[in-house]
């Protein structure tokens, strides 16, 4: 993330050296919350330099509106904050309000992934709704002609399959034409 222009101007505030479109944020952070970076045992320059990244990191925040925040800027932001926390600046203020933004950022886009994924399962509750339906027909239709099948077999037909079973038998081994005429 570009954080200031380099050809920009620096100016003194306090005892940091910073570009002159950051300046009234190092003023108005220093008077809110005091030296962030009093406690770290870094050099005057490498102080410097982060005092730049938190400045130029909050005027990122400041000018972007939640609605135009994305997944790239939030990470950006928190690697920024990370090294900052690590390099022993006291910034949990700045952490806090990435907390609040990283929310307002997801709600929009939980509640949409949320009413996506309701809508695919009402979906898919209809369709196999239907389908469970066309299945139970179906299976009531089998269940039924194998009732039908099961009482027919000690009933009439039973003795129509045996006298058939009997025929096939005497017959399997004869040829279909034999006895039909008298060949030469």
């Amino acid at each position: 993330m570009d954080l200031w222009n380099r050809e920009e101007k620096v100016v003194n505030v306090r005892d940091y050296l910073v570009p002159q479109s950051l300046a009234p944020i190092l003023e108005s952070l220093l008077e809110k919350y005091g030296d962030v970076g009093a406690e770290t045992n870094l050099s005057s320059r490498v102080k410097m330099y982060l005092i730049v990244i938190l400045c130029g990191t909050i005027d990122s925040v400041c000018c972007t509106r939640i609605l135009d925040i994305t997944e790239d800027k939030l990470l950006n932001w928190r690697q920024y904050l990370r090294a900052l926390e690590y390099a022993g600046f006291k910034i949990q203020f700045v952490h806090d309000r990435w907390r609040g933004v990283t929310k307002a950022y997801f709600g929009p886009r939980l509640r949409k992934l949320e009413d996506d994924t309701l809508q695919e399962l009402e979906t898919d509750i209809t369709k196999y709704d239907a389908e469970v339906k066309e299945m139970t027909t179906k299976l009531e239709r089998i269940k039924d002609k194998h009732r039908r099948i099961t009482s027919e077999k000690s009933g009439k037909r039973s003795s129509l399959i045996k006298n058939c079973l009997r025929m096939a038998a005497k017959l399997k081994w004869k040829k279909a034409g034999a006895g039909l005429i008298k060949l030469g």
